[in-house]
């Protein structure tokens, strides 16, 4: 199996696991990750912004009459290679959180948060997707690193409608933010996994099989400490 699908309606992040031996690469890369946001909330707590809650910015990409209902994907080993594969970048987690619009029982679109290193310190990137799965919008959350290094909305406008394909990329449609060559790689690379995560885990049903039930346990704990994909402890 691909993945395992569970619904739930309450807003709290999931957290991440790490199962089996084959995804220790990922887990260093998770590990380093953690330790690098934990330091800068040590040491550079009066740095980090917050621009928008996930709450706040889902309430306004979705608003009524629109449903917002949160769903939580556990790839496996084979998904996650897949994920990575179609990317072409890391995956640090297997359990992966997203929101699904509905409208009248109809699908309106899906939002995925990517929170991820730029240099030494994290940001959150809220990814709005059309319910083809094509990019609606990019937002920042949160941004830890200088203000100098922050893109600004309309570079991240240049994502709209974008798919995961060759274009997709700083080599080719994508303009690198002047003098923050780090943060436009970051932000990318963030577009390409959540687009491949969508791929596996929404446009490819046969790959991925129904999940626990209400009430069900979800797989196995994360470590004390681990951090979800939206970079809450």
């Amino acid at each position: 199996m691909q993945a395992q699908a569970s619904t739930s309606s309450t807003w709290r992040s999931a957290t991440c696991s790490e199962p089996g031996v084959r995804a220790s690469a990922r887990s260093w890369r998770g590990a380093l990750a953690l330790l690098l946001a934990l330091a800068a909330g040590a040491g550079g707590a009066a740095r980090a912004r917050v621009f928008a809650t996930q709450e706040e910015a889902l309430a306004r990409l979705m608003p009524p009459p629109i449903r917002v209902e949160r769903r939580t994907a556990y790839l496996d080993e084979a998904g996650a290679r897949r994920v990575e594969a179609l990317c072409g970048a890391p995956l640090d987690h297997q359990v992966v959180p997203y929101y699904v619009g509905l409208k009248d029982g109809a699908v309106v679109g899906y939002a995925f948060t990517d929170t991820h290193i730029v240099r030494t310190l994290a940001e959150s990137v809220l990814f709005a997707l059309q319910a083809d799965g094509r990019i609606r919008s990019a937002d920042i959350l949160t941004f830890d690193e200088p203000p100098d290094y922050q893109p600004g909305e309309r570079w991240l406008a240049q994502f709209g409608d974008r798919g995961l394909d060759d274009s997709l990329s700083l080599k080719r449609d994508i303009r690198a933010l002047s003098g923050a060559t780090l943060s436009s790689r970051a932000v990318t690379a963030a577009a390409r996994r959540v687009l491949a995560l969508f791929q596996v885990i929404v446009r490819d049903p046969q790959e991925a099989a129904p999940g626990p039930g209400a009430g069900s346990a979800p797989p196995a704990a994360p470590a004390p400490g681990a951090r979800s994909p939206e970079g809450r402890p």
